[in-house]
């Protein structure tokens, strides 16, 4: 793709978003058809978009079955906030009603990215087109993955081997509240389909703090 070959990184944008009728009928602005997510250099889906609506849930089963497809592909997150920072105002219709929303917050939804080397755009890109990123909208959490030969690989990365370890850090905020599970899915590749192999419930776990 063209992105790609500058050296950027492409992330389809709440592609799974409602397209409203006005901007149908006057922009025709249409929605991602399925073949658009086989678009060569398309690294992953930004389905969650300041609040869990519609776009997201369609958004996030989408990712599962790409992933579940054998495509290595990851999810991001924002606000399009547009400058609106708390909150965001637009004629609903004119002369007659303004909407308002607060669902636009800045940073009320984030994505992470775990940078290696010095911090730079190169560096940033480098990890989002790796996958080596979470998405979240308060509590964190990070994973690692070792084999039985003593290798390990974190978010992004991919390892193979016999059996394997799962090792979890987590936090989270005053806002967002205490942690009362965390649940732990698996793709079978060869089925498309996931499974719930783990679910950790207070206070049955530990979290460490992360840095």
């Amino acid at each position: 793709s063209k992105v790609e070959a500058q050296g950027g990184v492409a992330y389809a944008a709440h592609p799974c978003a409602m397209t409203p009728l006005t901007q149908r009928l006057v922009l025709r602005r249409r929605s991602w058809e399925r073949a658009d997510f086989e678009e060569r250099g398309l690294s992953g889906l930004q389905f969650w978009n300041g609040f869990k609506d519609l776009g997201f849930f369609r958004g996030k089963q989408r990712w599962i079955e790409l992933l579940l497809a054998g495509r290595r592909i990851f999810a991001l997150a924002g606000n399009d906030a547009h400058g609106d920072f708390n909150r965001s105002r637009r004629i609903r219709i004119p002369f007659l009603k303004i909407a308002e929303t607060n669902h636009n917050c800045f940073g009320k939804v984030r994505a992470c990215v775990l940078v290696r080397g010095k911090l730079s755009e190169k560096t940033v890109l480098g990890a989002l087109r790796s996958g080596r990123s979470i998405i979240t909208d308060g509590p964190f959490v990070v994973f690692q993955v070792h084999n039985n030969q003593g290798e390990k690989a974190e978010i992004g990365e991919t390892l193979t081997g016999k059996s394997f370890t799962l090792h979890m850090e987590a936090k989270t905020i005053d806002e967002f509240g205490e942690f009362e599970k965390i649940e732990v899915f698996q793709g079978i590749l060869s089925k498309r389909e996931e499974r719930k192999i783990r679910v950790f419930r207070r206070p049955c776990f530990h979290f460490t703090s992360i840095p």
